[in-house]
């Protein structure tokens, strides 16, 4: 079905309307995925399309024509991989081992977002944030938190380990420069 899907507008929007058939919403979430800036996956929040690239001059259109191959990639590599889907905290304390590495990845702090609207489906306000550093504080593991800076962050993960790092973003104008922080306790 993704062989057959256009690069256009009219799909990316479509993505976006509810279906209940399996197949067709998981070619809608690729669709809203792939097509769309910032790439959420929430269908009640629209992004912007990615008509052209201003900055490589190459256009989306011929990436999106690799994704069917690249989707065969990601199948091979995630069988034998267990996907949760309930509690981090839950899953935190239940995997917690000294030879494991949490890589945490939550909803950016809402002051550090540069969108109106709401972004995730299932979103994080700061007593989650202050929640999630609580745990992380006490596990025998190792983990990495990602996020924007910010001092919330700063003060939260005091004391750990905090590279810094300019990446390119998504908007609604082409690829901007962010500031990106890794906080690590080892």
């Amino acid at each position: 079905m993704l062989e057959l899907t256009p690069f256009s507008r009219t799909e990316f929007l479509r993505a976006y309307q509810r279906t209940e058939e399996p197949v067709e919403k998981a070619r809608r979430l690729v669709v809203r995925s792939f097509a769309g800036f910032g790439s959420t996956a929430n269908r009640d929040y629209i992004t912007g399309f990615r008509a052209a690239s201003k900055q490589s001059g190459r256009p989306h259109s011929l990436d999106w024509a690799n994704i069917p191959e690249c989707l065969h990639a990601v199948t091979w590599r995630l069988q034998g991989v267990t996907i949760e889907n309930r509690c981090a905290l839950q899953i935190i304390r239940q995997q917690d081992t000294p030879d494991t590495l949490f890589y945490c990845d939550p909803p950016y702090l809402r002051a550090s977002r540069n969108c109106s609207g709401r972004q995730y489906r299932f979103d994080f306000g700061d007593s989650h944030h202050e929640d999630l550093a609580a745990h992380l504080r006490h596990i025998k593991g190792r983990a990495v938190v990602s996020a924007y800076p910010s001092p919330l962050y700063d003060r939260l993960y005091a004391g750990w380990r905090r590279v810094t790092t300019t990446a390119l973003a998504a908007s609604n104008v082409g690829s901007i420069h962010r500031t990106e922080v890794l906080w690590m306790n080892f």
